[in-house]
């Protein structure tokens, strides 16, 4: 595309940064004047800290008698009663 033509308005440039500096003026009278802070109070919200408790662990995973394929219940059941079953 050949831009080497197109000519140059500088109306549109001047209303551009007049409008930046018209937004940026209001901008800052209204800070200023408390806007800044009546926004955040707005904004922020009270803060409710709460303590929950944590879980129990969880129970021990069963034991296994050496070689005998009988498994004990978190070492409740005497070995000698598990062999019997």
């Amino acid at each position: 595309m050949d831009f080497s033509g197109r000519q140059q308005e500088p109306g549109k440039k001047f209303f551009g940064l007049g409008l930046v500096i018209v937004f940026h003026i209001i901008l800052g009278w209204a800070l200023m004047n408390g806007l800044g802070s009546k926004v955040a109070a707005f904004i922020q919200k009270p803060m409710e800290a709460v303590v929950k408790e944590t879980p129990p662990p969880p129970p021990p995973p069963p034991e296994e008698v050496a070689g005998s394929g009988i498994v004990i219940l978190g070492g409740l059941i005497p070995a000698t009663v598990a062999l019997i079953f």
